[in-house]
């Protein structure tokens, strides 16, 4: 296949603004053939969506493989330990790596545990954590040294999958040094000794944990709730511990790692839109609209991958079998034809459908708790802070999978209780 137009998408000045890059694509390649990796990137909202809606033709196995077969594996540097612990990770099962019916078990098994009235229970816990979150950020505003990833961000939905996990107080730091560490793995950077070791941690971290539940059943965390049977579906059904140690990992770096990029990426965008800032600011019930209209334009998470199952023909362009797919969820969420105007950030745009949080099969089973951070994050920084500005050059998250930061250095002027008014 040849291309009509060259574009390198891992080069750092695509990585750092990819959007003219996908706005290309869309219009002169919207199948772009990677050759150098031999891998199909698709950019346009209904090709998108329709491969994440058809597992029958390209399959999710493809998230285990992306340290082996995605953007920028084939550059000739080779580590024998990355590339045997890129061959483990390849047999990974877990809900991102499995198509039905087998991700229909799981699925279904996790969902009971994540019913929007167990979420809904959540809020308040959400809310006192965010408040003595943004209590240390002022501290550290006032010393000159606030980061909003690392302090706030990052620390707001951690602090809340390890509540849900059961996770020991004790253990909670060493806990988000190995999650900081394991997110590489889904980041679509390079494998590190420091990535594998964090992955390692926590697997041995939560079957620790699973054994401990299973010797004292009973409890009503997330994971005493995975060991129990599942009566809905088959009475002798159970998740096995190493099916168990995955759910738990993904859900770790899955779940808090789009909320942070979710909380960082809204407050940048409001930081270039200070009018719009404005009006959050005196109308809190523009929020949950701002929230999905961030998720568009500023996705969280830009791409999944997926492999053919069978030659497939998209735009015109046939895919072969056993090809890998990178889905540009971030390229389809700013498509034309889908959102008028695309390239603006607009807190009033009516969203019908956006791909930020996944769709079909693998919509995100924690967009509920997502949300609810988001919100609740979000509101508390507009409460309590104006003329947030950058204090210092941020730190962007490495690859081309995730959109988030890992520093945001900020000032900003801190509204005193007597001055906040409810909104």
């Amino acid at each position: 296949m040849k291309n009509p137009i060259d574009v390198n998408l891992t080069s750092p000045e695509v990585l750092k603004d990819p959007f003219p890059t996908y706005d290309l694509l869309r219009e002169k390649a919207p199948v772009y053939h990677v050759a150098d990796d031999d891998i199909y990137v698709l950019t346009r909202f209904d090709d998108v969506r329709s491969a994440l809606r058809t597992h029958e033709d390209f399959s999710s196995v493809a998230m285990g493989r992306i340290h082996s077969h995605g953007l920028g594996r084939s550059d000739g540097k080779s580590d024998v330990s990355m590339d045997e612990f890129a061959a483990q990770l390849e047999t990974t099962r877990n809900m991102a790596t499995s198509d039905p019916p087998d991700h229909t078990v799981m699925r279904r098994f996790l969902a009971k545990r994540f019913t929007p009235k167990r979420i809904e229970a959540w809020t308040s816990k959400v809310q006192g954590f965010a408040d003595d979150l943004l209590d240390d950020l002022i501290e550290a505003q006032k010393g000159g040294s606030a980061d909003l990833a690392h302090d706030y961000a990052y620390s707001l939905p951690l602090i809340i999958i390890a509540e849900m996990l059961g996770v020991p107080y004790e253990r909670r730091q060493e806990f988000r040094r190995w999650s900081d560490q394991a997110v590489g793995i889904f980041s679509g950077a390079p494998l590190t000794q420091e990535v594998q070791m964090g992955c390692l941690q926590l697997a041995a971290f939560f079957a620790e944990q699973v054994a401990m539940r299973r010797a004292n059943p009973g409890g009503d965390d997330l994971i005493s709730l995975l060991i129990e049977k599942n009566p809905d579906d088959d009475p002798e059904a159970m998740m096995d511990d190493g099916v168990i140690v995955q759910t738990c990992t993904l859900l770790l770096i899955a779940g808090h790692e789009t909320t942070a990029n979710l909380l960082c990426n809204a407050t940048l965008s409001l930081m270039e839109h200070p009018e719009q800032r404005a009006e959050l600011e005196n109308d809190f019930s523009l929020i949950p609209n701002m929230v999905e209209e961030v998720l568009r334009w500023n996705s969280p998470i830009q791409a999944v991958y997926r492999a053919t199952t069978r030659d497939v023909e998209v735009a015109g362009v046939t895919i072969p079998k056993d090809k890998t797919v990178l889905c540009c969820v971030g390229a389809a969420n700013r498509d034309e034809n889908i959102f008028p105007n695309a390239n603006q950030f607009d807190i009033h745009r009516d969203i019908e459908e956006h791909l930020g949080l996944g769709s079909g099969n693998h919509f995100c089973i924690g967009a509920h708790l997502s949300r609810i951070e988001g919100r609740i994050g979000m509101e508390t920084l507009l409460r309590r802070t104006r003329n947030m500005q950058l204090s210092g050059e941020p730190t962007r998250a490495l690859g081309n999978i995730l959109r988030g930061w890992t520093h945001l250095p900020v000032k900003f002027d801190i509204v005193e209780p007597s001055e906040s008014t409810d909104s």
